[in-house]
């Protein structure tokens, strides 16, 4: 009975396309002073040079900044 829902389960899983979005974020170095519009460079880890021109990066949603307090 365990093998074959064992059986079962692999099969599921080997049918299954798993999307996974990871990215690693470095230091963060700041350009800007106080009083001054933001700027920064992250570095990005365990990045592949194809990848690159794929990532978007924005700002949560209003609502995401109010919930996180």
């Amino acid at each position: 009975m365990v093998r074959k829902l064992s059986l079962a389960i692999a099969l599921a899983l080997g049918v299954t396309p798993f999307a996974v979005n990871g990215l690693g974020l470095g230091d963060i170095k700041t350009r800007s002073g106080l009083n001054q519009q933001f700027e920064a460079d992250i570095e990005l880890l365990s990045v592949r040079n194809e990848e690159i021109g794929d990532i978007r990066v924005t700002l949560a949603s209003e609502e995401a900044f109010t919930k996180a307090g």
